[in-house]
């Protein structure tokens, strides 16, 4: 039998462990002064339960996280910067939850509010496909407007997602694009047609029957 290491996790103790080393490596403010940042809010257990995280978008970091969604968790957040740290934040993205609006409206009048791409282009979408479902309507049924029916996702399609998408690898990866193959120079005399070079073209023979 081979000799092992079993490892016996009793229940909390891992939340024990991570609560003291935080308590002991963290610097004593996580959350200094910065321009930018971003709440969302993060579900877990089963996704009954929620955490508002706030990042830093200047060093890329979280620099502060609590329990709960609601416009009271940011307020906690802000209480926490102070007057004067909160005066310094300029842009502030999140989704479109009601609860941040508010809060960030009330806690921090000079931030502006940015909403998430995801979320904007999500409204812009349905706007479109309602306009289309509408309009289907309107023109007395699916027989009627069998081709509008059918044109939700080419309307919702983005026609220079795959030539972005193509450019975006070449960048990325340019040593994995193919080279351009040299072009060979022409043979024979400089000028002429460089199929000369390969000498005179033999006449086609017509088999004979015998």
């Amino acid at each position: 039998m081979k000799a092992g290491v079993t490892v016996v996790l009793v229940e909390g103790s891992t939340g024990g462990i991570i609560s003291r080393v935080v308590a002991r490596l963290a610097p004593p403010d996580r959350a200094p002064g910065s321009a930018a940042h971003r709440v969302d809010e993060l579900s877990y257990g089963w996704h009954h339960q929620y955490v508002t995280t706030v990042v830093d978008h200047v060093k890329r970091r979280v620099v502060w996280a609590a329990e709960g969604k609601s416009a009271k968790t940011v307020d906690a957040f802000l209480g926490a910067l102070g007057p004067e740290r909160v005066a310094l934040i300029e842009t502030v993205t999140m989704d479109m939850s009601a609860a941040y609006i508010d809060a960030v409206t009330r806690g921090a009048p000079n931030a502006r509010i940015v909403f998430d791409r995801f979320h904007v282009q999500r409204m812009a979408q349905d706007a479109v496909d309602k306009v289309r479902r509408d309009q289907v309507r309107l023109l007395g049924g699916p027989k009627a407007a069998g081709a509008l029916k059918k044109s939700r996702w080419a309307l919702l399609k983005n026609p220079l997602a795959p030539r972005r998408r193509r450019a975006r690898e070449a960048r990325r990866h340019p040593a994995q694009q193919p080279a351009a193959l040299p072009r060979l120079p022409a043979q024979g005399v400089a000028g002429g047609d460089p199929r000369s070079a390969a000498g005179p073209r033999r006449a086609r023979q017509t088999p004979r029957l015998v």
